[in-house]
């Protein structure tokens, strides 16, 4: 008789019998591609087969599978313990019975996308009838449970990406590259374009944050469809980089002559890049695209022309690219009052944080911290101790960037006073 775990295995590869169908069947186990099974394997394709095991179910399972002990299952051990168990489907025809909702022998495209919709997946009615077609011999527009086993092991199905996309949502949290690059490796072997581009730009970006930007480059390029988010994700890399400011560009040429649209982020990435490059052309030519394309009133890249034009000591320019901004937010104050205060303009910086607290925008304490920077001679100490009163009021008299802010001005007065 076969034991419990033989049938939750056997759920999945149904009762095929040559070596190629089990080495498949062991592949739709094996996510990440390195020719063996974890546990952690294991417990996903079950559960995503609505089949929940027990963490002393799965050590038991894998104690009988696993005869070498190395805490993997390999092909060997997986085809000698199907080969050794009943072929049974039990699990598999529950989740079948499950999904036809009228009990006809047959899921429908509407029965797939409802118990989906149910059980929260993300998914369309086109997507759904693309899976059930995948696998459809018949062409009746519907499954029986044989087709449906096929397609529960298709990796080239739905339910394939919403598997992939929980992966990487756990991937995303916990900054675990080598997970998501193994998702990298399934998708190329799925040959999926399109619909899964999704995935690709979240591996895109999991690797540029962190900081492996060839690896980004060649995953970039790699990828069989390219979207906004593909190019702003990859430009974003760059622009981090001072020495690859002129590959930036090129890649926003690139983006226009295979007709991607950019858009706010894009040129946000591109202006903070020339910024850092010192290149006050390149910066200006691209407030020009943005005023053409009616980005300047967007707060994200209002903040960082802002940001850009005090770096070099224009503050003209700097203003004029505030005031563009239609609803300015904290962090564009907060970049305005900085930029003041870096030029050494007190009496505009004075100007935008009494606008600022006019319009009843909330001070944090990079907003005081910048505020205090500017009073350094025994003139601004009044000023300064007003400050200290709104950082008191405010609760951050605490927070270690005012605290110094503060130490600093005290002591420059002072110096200031015994000098005089």
């Amino acid at each position: 008789m076969a034991t419990k775990g033989q049938e939750k295995l056997n759920s999945v590869g149904g009762e095929s019998e040559s070596m190629a169908d089990l080495e498949k069947v062991f592949k739709s186990f094996d996510a990440n591609g390195d020719g063996k099974i974890s546990a952690e394997e294991l417990k996903k394709v079950l559960s995503a087969l609505g089949s929940e095991t027990s963490a002393e179910e799965l050590k038991k399972m894998m104690e009988e599978i696993d005869t070498d002990g190395d805490g993997f299952v390999d092909l060997k051990e997986f085809a000698e313990f199907y080969r050794g168990g009943c072929g049974g489907d039990r699990e598999l025809r529950d989740a079948f019975e499950m999904y036809d909702q009228d009990k006809n022998g047959k899921i429908s495209a509407k029965e797939l996308y409802e118990v989906l919709k149910s059980l929260g997946e993300k998914c369309s009615m086109k997507d759904c009838g693309r899976m059930i077609s995948s696998v459809d011999k018949d062409g009746d527009g519907s499954v029986n449970f044989e087709e449906f086993k096929k397609m529960m092991t298709n990796e080239n199905n739905i339910y394939s990406y919403h598997f992939m996309t929980d992966v990487l949502r756990d991937c995303i949290s916990s900054g675990d590259l080598q997970t998501a690059n193994a998702v990298h490796a399934r998708l190329i072997k799925s040959d999926h374009r399109g619909s899964m581009i999704s995935l690709w730009n979240q591996i895109l970006n999991l690797n540029r944050q962190g900081g492996r930007i060839v690896y980004t480059r060649k995953l970039f390029e790699s990828m069989p469809d390219r979207d906004t988010v593909s190019y702003n994700t990859i430009i974003s890399a760059y622009a981090r980089c001072d020495q690859d400011v002129v590959e930036c560009m090129q890649l926003f040429i690139r983006m226009q002559e295979e007709c991607v649209e950019p858009n706010h982020i894009t040129v946000a990435a591109l202006i903070g890049a020339s910024a850092r490059l010192r290149d006050l052309y390149l910066v200006e030519v691209m407030h020009g695209l943005v005023m053409q394309c009616g980005w300047s009133t967007n707060e994200f890249v209002g903040s960082v022309l802002v940001d850009a034009y005090a770096k070099r000591a224009r503050l003209e320019d700097a203003v004029r690219a505030f005031e563009e901004i239609s609803e300015a937010d904290l962090v564009s104050w907060n970049v305005m009052i900085n930029g003041c205060a870096c030029n050494g303009s007190k009496e505009l910086a004075s100007s935008v944080f009494s606008r600022m607290r006019r319009e009843g925008m909330s001070l944090n304490s990079f907003t005081l911290a910048s505020m205090t920077k500017i009073c350094s001679e025994p003139s601004d100490l009044s000023r300064g101790m007003q400050l200290h009163g709104c950082i008191v009021k405010a609760g951050l008299r605490h927070e270690t960037p005012v605290s110094n802010a503060l130490i600093t001005m005290y002591s420059k007065c002072e110096e200031g006073m015994l000098s005089a």
